[in-house]
């Protein structure tokens, strides 16, 4: 029995906090920053679910480190901040509450453990059968939402409220934040968890979001083909991708989205950008324009550090580095000002250093060796490795959107970010006997 009564008092928090991060990546999935800002600053959404799934996780009893080096390392790289965040605030005087803020890049790494916490006594129940009851609800809910949001981004923007102190609507919409999802429900549909009609909505949510961003269609291809052998549903995809971009082309389809527009010239724009920069750049002036300011900046912050030698603490967590850089683009002093390099390890590597960049780099090296090996070596459930494969790929998704935006520094990413992490970390822990592994009850694998 999952409970009884000399369990229940475990159990039972373990749902809770279970039930929390899901509708925390169900939110910040479908409604982006929007989600992010419920609140009011300092105090927002995902710094109070924090203390509450901590809360929780101690109710629980119990608690476990996880048996993986990926997480070792990443307390170390914690701990190593931790004591940078306190140099920066008491000895180099920087403004408490901005270096917190920055440390919001490595404090969201907690919400790994409170996933690992929940998943140890959760995954018992995530067979077949329940993970097929929970993804078309989930992704229903989520790309309803996602629409919703798109809807009234580019449509009602002039009319919607903002949140305060900001210049965000309380409908958004960023892509690089949704091809996540769409990708996590890709792996899904491809692997039999979500009914057929779903591709189609997804895939127009990947057209809007790719014909956006460069970063957000390179992340949904090499996610894509990273997944693993092609099914038949993967073939499907592929030929009803084939057939859309035939129309684009063949009618000269145009569907403006504001900043860019849906269109088979916006599309081969963004593809060719990774083999001819500069022809590309003649199909949209804005590739080569945006990639040459974050070089630039990129190459400031990397000159800095090699002259300074910024092997044990950097600028210090509290410099906003784009004011510091001279690369800011908002005038108002509001919270969403711009602040970081568009690239997750440059801002650690100015405000932290050498160390800690390396040691957050081999985090997340160790994170995906693990889990190669473990699919490789280990015998798991279909479920179970489904879900290991979503979260391999949607980790090396947000690494390549972390390395073009400002992606894992915000809670609309790193939240559902870190969740799928430790998440990753129990299911690495759990193993199916070689009988029971990759069976199916009741669910057609295409």
């Amino acid at each position: 029995m999952l409970i009884d009564s000399s369990s229940k008092w475990v159990v039972r928090p373990s749902m809770l906090l279970g039930g929390l991060l899901l509708v925390l990546v169900a939110g910040y999935w479908a409604f982006s920053r929007a989600f992010g800002y419920i609140g009011y600053y300092p105090v927002l959404i995902g710094e109070v679910a924090m203390l509450a799934g901590v809360a929780l996780a101690v109710w629980s009893g119990g608690l476990r480190f996880p048996r993986q080096l990926s997480a070792w390392l990443f307390v170390f790289v914690f701990l190593f901040g931790l004591g940078q965040i306190i140099y920066s605030a008491w000895f180099l005087e920087q403004p408490l509450l901005e270096v917190i803020r920055s440390f919001a890049t490595l404090y969201y790494g907690v919400y790994g453990f409170l996933a690992y916490f929940a998943a140890r006594r959760l995954l018992v129940l995530l067979d077949d059968q329940a993970l097929a009851w929970l993804m078309p609800k989930m992704a229903w809910a989520v790309l309803l939402g996602m629409s919703i949001s798109i809807a009234g981004f580019i449509f009602l923007v002039d009319y919607l409220p903002y949140f305060p102190q900001t210049t965000v609507p309380i409908l958004t919409y960023k892509p690089t934040d949704a091809i996540i999802p769409l990708l996590f429900f890709t792996v899904m549909w491809v692997r039999g968890y979500l009914p057929p009609a779903f591709m189609a909505w997804i895939l127009a949510l990947v057209a809007f979001a790719a014909a956006r961003s460069r970063s957000s269609l390179a992340a949904y291809a090499v996610g894509f083909v990273l997944q693993g052998p092609f099914r038949v549903r993967s073939l499907w995809l592929m030929v009803a991708v084939f057939v859309a971009v035939s129309l684009l082309a063949i009618f000269d389809v145009r569907i403006s989205l504001g900043y860019r527009e849906i269109s088979i010239n916006q599309l081969a724009a963004n593809a060719l950008f990774f083999l001819e920069p500069d022809q590309a750049g003649q199909l949209d002036s804005t590739t080569t324009q945006n990639a040459n300011w974050r070089l630039a900046w990129w190459t400031a912050i990397w000159n800095e550090a090699v002259v300074n030698e910024y092997y044990l603490m950097g600028l210090g967590w509290g410099v906003n580095l784009a004011d510091h850089y001279g690369f800011q683009t908002v005038e108002a002093n509001t919270l969403d000002v711009l602040r970081n390099p568009h690239n997750a390890l440059m801002g650690i590597l100015a405000r932290g250093g050498w160390v800690i960049s390396f040691a957050w780099l081999l985090t997340y090296a160790t994170f995906l060796v693990s889990v190669v090996w473990s699919l490789a070596r280990k015998h798991y459930s279909y479920a179970n490795r489904t879900l290991l494969i979503a979260i391999f790929v949607c980790t090396i998704a947000n690494l390549i959107n972390g390395a073009t935006d400002v992606y894992l520094e915000s809670p609309q990413v790193a939240i559902p970010h870190w969740i799928l992490i430790g998440l990753g970390w129990a299911l690495m822990e759990r193993e199916t006997r070689p009988s029971h592994a990759e069976t199916s009850v009741g669910l057609e694998k295409p």
